[in-house]
């Protein structure tokens, strides 16, 4: 068993090199997986599939007023509040000085107004008795006052609807919540967002109502739209789903962010990663979804499970961010650069939803610099076969990926494994310096030797 178990890893090892391989199915021919095997399923429905996050139904920012001073802060971060809770008390003081700033500021603005005016029936009086070439002077100097009368009672609207607010808070200095909820911050630092605007002073995350929240790519844009049914279903066992509706897709702020995989060469940058828009939904039933609770987001009242998407792993897509497309094989068994449309991308498998541009019969090639349009493909179901290599030399040889007698060049002394498998293909992993202990053939085994 120890045996097999090397031999085993030994396998699985070469497969993993073996795919970037060219050669073994003749002149100029690379092996291209199929679809089929990449995706271990019988059958397919090609859909959308997104992933989603369950999140809190609403988020209340409270921002205190900076002409205000807090005299105490009523809550805790972490504490549980229910609409009408006093969150926290500006200084009834401060709050009292305020008003009377603002009606001071009012009165001088008044107090303008009415010397302007007083100025005004001076320069008018002197005008009717100046000299006809010096009333313009007058004109124009009464004009610049009038205009300055216009400014000063728009500040004063102004400057009058801040005294009411003032007077509101000086009147209730108690600032409540207006929605049952957690308080995930308080902001007592005066901390600013990265645009340099203050931070909210309170947080609250609402609970009881429970939503998700996915993100669709700029490529998909049109797969989902406000209003549409859909389908959740759970990460860890996709028999458990809900149904609910998208509420709202933010097209507003677009998130850049490159999804990990693709193969590109020479990185990205802002030009070349596609922009993500958050999209939200409300749940029907949100029994048994928990905060944080990772999900699928599928198209439609009744989607097929996870296993009826057609997927490709990550690193078969090339320019996976910009315009998608891989090397697949044609009618005519040569290698073709096609274009995909693709779903969401999982990070945790590693893979992407294909839309259209194949089936589960086509056959793609792994991406490599020495791959060109028209080359010879050689399909495979299975793990792909590799020859020729300098440090493994015919590693699978053989059609059924098996061991073929006089593939391997061991050195004398070596011996066969100790089962049917073993003797019937001439698998040969023993001798002196490997770390496979010498086994003796069976009777009637051929043993793998060097030629």
């Amino acid at each position: 068993m120890k045996l097999k178990s090397i031999i085993a890893a030994v396998l699985a090892v070469v497969l993993a090199v073996s795919l970037t391989a060219c050669g073994g199915a003749g002149e100029d021919a690379v092996y291209a997986q199929s679809m089929r095997s990449l995706n271990d399923v019988g059958a397919v429905g090609v859909a959308d599939r997104f992933a989603g996050v369950a999140v809190s139904g609403k988020t209340k920012e409270i921002k205190k007023d900076s002409s205000l001073t807090v005299e105490e802060i009523k809550v805790e971060e972490g504490q549980l509040v229910k609409a009408g809770d006093v969150l926290f008390v500006y200084n009834n003081e401060s709050a009292a000085l305020n008003v009377e700033q603002a009606k001071l500021e009012i009165e001088s603005l008044k107090n303008k107004i009415a010397t302007c005016n007083s100025q005004i029936s001076e320069l008018t009086r002197e005008r009717s008795a100046a000299a006809s070439a010096d009333k313009l002077g007058y004109t124009l100097e009464i004009q610049a006052l009038q205009a300055d009368i216009k400014e000063t009672q728009y500040n004063i609207t102004l400057k009058e609807k801040e005294l009411k607010a003032l007077t509101e808070a000086a009147a209730d200095t108690q600032v409540k919540s207006d929605i049952d909820g957690r308080v995930t911050e308080i902001n007592t630092s005066g901390e600013v967002s990265d645009d340099g605007s203050e931070k909210p002073f309170i947080t609250i995350v609402e609970v009881g109502n429970l939503r998700i929240k996915g993100t669709i790519n700029e490529m998909n844009r049109g797969a989902l739209n406000e209003g549409d049914e859909v389908t959740i279903r759970s990460r860890t066992d996709e028999t458990q789903t809900w149904r609910g509706k998208i509420h709202s897709i933010d097209w507003e702020n677009a998130e850049k962010g490159n999804q990990n995989g693709g193969y590109m060469e020479g990185g990205s940058d802002e030009m070349t990663v596609s922009s993500r828009y958050p999209f939200y939904i409300t749940v029907d039933d949100p029994e048994g979804l928990i905060i944080g609770q990772h999900v699928y987001i599928e198209p439609g009242e009744d989607a097929g499970s996870w296993e009826d998407q057609l997927t490709i792993p990550a690193y078969f897509v090339n320019d996976a961010e910009e315009s998608p497309w891989v090397w697949a094989v044609n009618g005519k068994d040569r290698l073709e650069k096609r274009e995909v449309v693709l779903g969401d991308y999982d990070e945790l498998m590693g893979e992407y939803v294909v839309v259209s541009g194949l089936t589960l019969d086509d056959y793609v090639a792994f991406p490599d610099e020495t791959l060109k349009a028209g080359m010879k493909a050689e399909k495979t179901d299975g793990y792909v076969p590799m020859e020729g290599e300098e440090d493994f030399d015919g590693a699978f040889a053989g059609e059924d990926g098996a061991f073929e007698e006089g593939e391997y060049p061991f050195e004398e002394g070596e011996g066969l494994m100790d089962d049917g498998f073993a003797a019937e293909n001439g698998g040969a992993f023993a001798g002196e310096d490997a770390a496979i202990p010498e086994i003796v053939p069976e009777e009637g085994a051929t043993a793998a030797h060097a030629d």
